[in-house]
């Protein structure tokens, strides 16, 4: 009877060797798996990202259903495409060990990458990258393990994904608004400036338009010639951004410009061009009939095309119902 019991008393220390074996290997389990989910995909939601170094920062946030650059700059597609396309694709390898691991930790505390995904400003998911004589290496915030990452087809280094160059991340777009998302625009011709104006969208589909040296509204604006105006704003982009030149800039500023545009959208943020005409030098002085200098919030040099801006660029008296009238 005893030798009976003694059994039974066998039998359930190895049940619960084997259970708190299961239990602590399910425990490791689920730590690892939660050490090495770098990879997210769209499903997840995320519609902000930010990227950052001691040295730069990149913010991509999803707003309106359209993805800006540093909340500033339409964010250029193809670029988002192969990002987004790529970080569902992570595959880790094996975990470092010994002095692989000490050496690639190191090398973490240099400059790493600094990557974060947010959800409506909810923070989801958080990770450092870095190189390493292994290859690529991903560590989560909270967690002191480094691992190897790899990306099916991928050819070079997988930090090339987590770039900070503005000239990649930036679309060449400028504008790309729908009319209610205008709060006002002005164009002023210097050389004309009885043909200036500035046009504010008060909303439901209401609109003042008035001359830029007056604050008196024109009481025969049409609401028709408004609407086909801030339609044209939909998809403007320059050609090519040029190198910063400071020199450039300042020569161009020396003459007047042949208009100045501006743009505040419902964010309150505002693009400002200046435009200014390229003169062909082998042409006895010929100015381009296609292309412009255009100066952009006073900083930036780009090129753009005549017969792209020009629909944005009208006189006051387009607005005058008695001018549409004859058209």
């Amino acid at each position: 009877m005893i030798r009976k019991y003694q059994i039974y008393i066998v039998f359930f220390v190895i049940l619960l060797l084997i259970a708190g074996y299961f239990s602590i290997s399910n425990s490791k389990s689920t730590l690892r798996t939660s050490e090495v989910n770098f990879a997210i995909n769209g499903d997840s939601g995320f519609d902000k990202v930010i990227l950052k170094n001691s040295s730069n920062s990149v913010e991509l946030s999803l707003i309106e259903n359209v993805w800006y650059y540093n909340k500033k700059y339409f964010a250029r597609q193809q670029a988002l495409s192969m990002f987004f396309s790529a970080i569902s694709l992570f595959q880790v390898g094996s975990p470092l060990s010994g002095a692989a691991k000490t050496e690639v930790l190191n090398a973490f505390k240099k400059n790493p990458i600094h990557v974060q995904f947010f959800v409506k400003n909810k923070l989801i998911k958080e990770y450092y990258v870095c190189d390493s004589k292994y290859g690529t290496a991903m560590m989560m915030h909270y967690s002191s393990d480094p691992f190897i990452i790899e990306v099916p087809n991928f050819n070079g280094k997988v930090t090339a994904l987590f770039r900070f160059e503005e000239i990649w991340w930036r679309d060449h777009t400028l504008f790309k608004y729908l009319p209610n998302q205008i709060l006002s625009v002005s164009v002023e011709f210097p050389a004309k400036p009885q043909s200036s104006f500035k046009l504010l969208n008060y909303g439901g589909n209401r609109f003042g338009i008035k001359p830029t040296n007056t604050d008196k509204l024109i009481v025969d604006a049409s609401p028709e010639s408004v609407q086909n105006y801030l339609s044209g704003f939909r998809d403007i982009a320059y050609e090519k951004l040029l190198p910063h030149s400071d020199t450039i800039i300042n020569l161009l500023k020396m003459k007047s410009p042949e208009y100045i545009l501006s743009v505040r959208n419902m964010y309150s943020n505002e693009i400002c061009i200046n435009a200014y005409p390229i003169i062909n030098n082998k042409f006895k002085e010929s100015v381009d009939p296609n292309l412009f200098y255009l100066i952009i919030n006073n900083n930036e040099l780009a090129i753009g095309k005549y017969v792209v801006f020009d629909p944005l660029v009208k006189e006051i008296q387009y607005f005058r119902k008695s001018t549409q009238s004859k058209k």
